[in-house]
């Protein structure tokens, strides 16, 4: 029955998968569900809005870039592995990075990608201390990310992890229009390297909610006194606005 439900919704969004890859998300979600009951996961519980709104809104970055020539990328707060799971099930030849803080999610992405059998490498500490290091920064292809903050704060240590001619993909909800006149007037992205390719709206599962993807493309090395530190960043962040 799952396996029915992850085929249709996936194949309305003209996201072809095969069997094997179903089978994959199927234990994905199982096992997700499972460990949600220890940890908290995520609050979407249902296995439909799962398939909606975790692997399905992970896989929309496939209409907006064409990962064939992704050799590896950096999932910034992986959390329980979105969007950075789901895309390397889909393509295994990509080394999946999944940058997550916090311990118990750490270890549970080691847990999940042996049982699925994919290639990842956790990378358990604070993006802004882990894109300062040579060894990561400036090294991936492509780094996605899907958390709550403003677009503003997370391009600051996100866009340190890419290399030139790399991308940063963002997924971003409906206060992203505020979140990019904010960044065109103070030119962040220009300042760590980078511009806007493509920007694509969706409307997801079947409360059509708003899905954002922005592609940014890496033209430039990032300066290094980037990234700042977090407080410096939010502060700045602050006062940016209020000076609006």
């Amino acid at each position: 029955m799952l396996k029915e439900k992850i085929k249709k919704i996936t194949d309305d969004y003209n996201i072809t998968l095969n069997h094997i890859q179903i089978e994959k998300f199927e234990m994905f979600a199982r096992l997700m569900l499972e460990e949600n009951k220890k940890i908290n996961l995520t609050s979407i519980l249902t296995t439909e809005d799962i398939i909606e709104k975790h692997f399905l809104d992970s896989l929309l970055i496939t209409k907006v870039l064409d990962l064939k020539n992704i050799k590896n990328l950096i999932d910034i707060g992986s959390g329980a592995g979105f969007p950075g799971i789901p895309i390397v099930i889909c393509f295994p030849n990509i080394l999946a990075v999944l940058n997550e803080s916090s311990v118990k999610k750490s270890n549970f992405l080691k847990k999940i990608s042996k049982e699925l059998e994919i290639k990842t490498e956790i990378l358990n500490m604070r993006a802004e201390d882990a894109c300062k290091l040579k060894n990561y920064r400036e090294k991936f292809d492509l780094c996605v990310v899907r958390a709550v903050a403003d677009l503003n704060i997370i391009s600051e240590f996100c866009i340190p992890f890419v290399k030139k001619g790399g991308f940063f993909v963002p997924y971003k909800s409906k206060k992203f229009a505020q979140e990019l006149d904010l960044i065109r007037k103070n030119q962040k992205l220009k300042k760590m390297g980078t511009k806007i390719v493509k920007i694509k709206n969706f409307s997801l599962g079947k409360d059509k909610a708003t899905r954002i993807l922005m592609v940014a493309e890496k033209i430039n090395n990032t300066p290094i006194i980037y990234p700042r530190s977090y407080t410096r960043i939010i502060k700045d962040h602050k006062v940016f606005i209020d000076s609006l």
